[in-house]
């Protein structure tokens, strides 16, 4: 975490170079191939096994560079810690994490490279236009199914979905985290049925515990880690904070019980005090009444 950057903000960097990547590499094999088919009045059915694969991946990767490049403009137009700026955070790995969600929005996306391999093979236009509203829509699903978790100097926010309600849980209020790891639910793209996800739960003060969104182990662990270490830190900074506030409060107490008995008026009204109450008890003392003593008659 360098100059309070979210980790999370960082991974895009980092998706979007891997994404570019792919839709180069994507790009390099599919050019020449439309000029091939239409040389020889159509593809070879085994140069499908080269050209769909190809404009599947072509299909991921403009997928990737959308959705990060959407992500970042919702994020900032709507910060997810509203008012307070994120020290840490992370958001699901669509392209990595094995759960239903992530999984219908990569299929969606693969599907969409390939119609448009299948547009560039037929030299006809209406692939090119099928594939990108395919790729356009796992964009929109991937914004529309987008969780993300931040953490900011006081709380912890968390968003499932695009029009999902922001949770906010006051950082206060959370007595333990922990970093949970799992295997995935469905096999992921990257791992297969050896996918792991990784996620926070937050055990709160009144006794129940919130799980929060979880991402790919292999590419989120590390982002993962640095939010629940963000939240100990300002947790132990907090508890500082209210130790010393209940340390000052005592001190003023004893200051002040120190100056009343130090006060030589103090000692006077103590004095005064002491004397009432003796007045009071020798007022209130059990003696027998006096016997009024009549004259004897003359």
């Amino acid at each position: 975490m360098r100059h309070g950057v979210p980790a999370a903000r960082r991974e895009c960097g980092l998706s979007r170079g891997r994404a570019g990547l792919v839709v180069l590499a994507a790009l390099s094999v599919a050019p020449p191939l439309p000029a091939w088919a239409a040389a020889a009045g159509g593809p070879h059915p085994a140069m499908w096994l080269v050209w769909i694969p190809a404009f599947a991946a072509l299909g991921l990767g403009l997928h990737a560079l959308g959705a990060r490049a959407a992500k970042a403009v919702v994020a900032a137009a709507q910060p997810l810690a509203s008012g307070e700026p994120e020290i840490a955070g992370y958001d699901r790995r669509v392209h990595f994490t094995g759960e239903r969600e992530p999984l219908v929005v990569v299929a969606v996306a693969a599907l969409g490279g390939a119609v448009m391999g299948v547009g560039a093979g037929s030299a006809t236009g209406w692939g090119w236009v099928l594939g990108l509203a395919g790729v356009a829509a796992a964009v929109a699903l991937d914004l529309l199914w987008w969780q993300r978790v931040a953490v900011s100097g006081e709380s912890v926010w968390v968003q499932r979905g695009l029009r999902g309600e922001v949770q906010q849980v006051a950082i206060e209020n959370v007595r333990e985290v922990e970093v949970t790891e799992a295997t995935a639910p469905l096999p992921s793209p990257r791992q297969g049925r050896s996918a792991q996800i990784a996620s926070l739960r937050l055990h709160l003060r009144d006794g129940t515990q919130l799980d929060l969104p979880a991402t790919d182990a292999a590419s989120g662990l590390d982002a993962v880690e640095e939010a629940a270490n963000r939240i100990r830190a300002r947790q132990v900074h907090l508890g500082s904070r209210d130790a010393l506030g209940r340390a000052e409060a005592d001190a003023t107490r004893n200051a002040a019980q120190a100056a009343a008995a130090s006060d030589p008026r103090s000692l006077q009204a103590q004095e005064r005090e002491a004397l009432r109450r003796l007045r009071q008890k020798a007022l209130a003392a059990d003696v027998p009444k006096a016997v009024k003593l009549t004259p004897p008659p003359d």
